[in-house]
């Protein structure tokens, strides 16, 4: 039996870069959409403001919120070894 396929609707995220969890949901959003010229759209926080994301230009999306992921864990850590040194 063939395997029906799935219809894709473009989605809207919120992205939230302070949140762990958002920012892993909108990684996987990211790395798991089908080649579709619309993927959806992203809104960095509240700003209202939404930024279409496609095909061709998801890499760059990626490449952002992992950067901010990794900048956010960054301070966490600077964080905890501030606290540690009190």
């Amino acid at each position: 039996m063939k395997k029906k396929k799935e219809k894709y609707v473009a989605k809207r995220y919120i992205w939230y870069p302070n949140d762990i969890d958002n920012t892993c949901e909108v990684l996987n959003w990211l790395e798991t959409a089908p080649k579709k010229m619309q993927i959806g759209w992203i809104s960095i926080g509240d700003t209202g403001k939404k930024q279409a994301v496609t095909y061709r230009n998801r890499s760059m999306w990626k490449d952002i919120v992992e950067d901010s992921r990794s900048y956010f864990g960054l301070l966490i850590l600077e964080e905890i070894r501030l606290y540690r040194s009190s």
